[in-house]
């Protein structure tokens, strides 16, 4: 990852949990930490990005390893550039054009 894509996600989260109240922030954490490989893939079509079991299962893993808060803007860079380890680049950058749009 680039560091202008680095400082892009970083001012995109910033920006994202800016606008989420508590209640929402605690429900959007709790839904990150209880997702499936299923569900990563059902969520992964809707926005058309390619996403295999395998992918699905190694960024789960990645998810699993710490209580994720979306809050903290160094726990979400440190694992966009793990879960970018696991993806091909053609996907990795289909998310990041995903973020770009909101």
């Amino acid at each position: 990852m680039n560091l202008q894509t680095e400082y892009f996600i970083y001012q995109k989260i910033a920006e994202i949990n800016s606008k989420l109240n508590p209640i929402t922030r605690k429900f959007v954490n709790q839904r990150i930490n209880t997702i499936t490989p299923a569900e990563l893939i059902n969520l992964a079509n809707q926005y058309h990005i390619p996403l295999s079991i395998e992918e699905a299962v190694n960024i789960i893993r990645i998810l699993r390893k710490e209580k994720i808060n979306i809050a903290n803007k160094h726990q979400i860079m440190r694992l966009i550039k793990k879960i970018e380890k696991v993806v091909p680049p053609k996907t990795f950058k289909k998310i990041i054009n995903l973020l770009k749009q909101f």
